[in-house]
């Protein structure tokens, strides 16, 4: 079985994301503030590295997907977590879990919503990872959907050993 880890897992993207990778037939190590399998701050650097720990516990053989989709909008009461959580965690995270992905050809789907005010650091992030990973076998998509009146799915291919 393939097995994927994503990022606000508990509610709206990351949530249907989650589900619908279930759905599909894959493990998914479910990440956020709740009802996750792994609860955590991600604007808080001890905990994205306690996630990072815990992920690579629960799949020690490494991960075929990795949707970090855990983000805050322009309506938090503490603008400051905007950039802790909607960049900051995605690169630890992301950059952490790389030896993951590589050891099984992962990918990375990196969802950027039109709220999440950080069009800039995305792009020069994506720019980043594609000098930096170019040649490894990883695949990284970028998606920055907008509004969302219905969530689009995202389908990875299934593990070698289930072809």
């Amino acid at each position: 079985m393939s097995i994927c880890a994503v990022t606000g897992s508990a509610s709206g993207i990351g949530k249907a994301v989650a589900e619908n990778l279930i759905a599909q037939g894959h493990g998914v190590i479910s990440i956020d503030l709740r009802d996750a399998d792994i609860t955590a701050d991600l604007s808080k650097r001890e905990d994205c590295e306690a996630v990072l720990a815990a992920v690579l516990e629960r799949a020690p053989e490494g991960l075929d997907g990795f949707v970090p989709c855990a983000g805050v909008g322009p309506e938090v009461p503490n603008r400051e977590l905007i950039p802790l959580v909607n960049y900051f965690a995605t690169v630890t995270l992301v950059n952490g879990l790389m030896p993951a992905l590589e050891r099984k050809q992962g990918s990375v789907v990196l969802i950027s919503s039109n709220s999440s005010q950080m069009k800039e650091y995305d792009d020069n992030y994506m720019q980043a990872l594609n000098e930096v990973y170019f040649s490894l076998s990883l695949t990284i998509f970028r998606s920055s959907p907008g509004v969302v009146l219905k969530c689009c799915f995202i389908a990875f291919p299934k593990a070698a050993s289930e072809a």
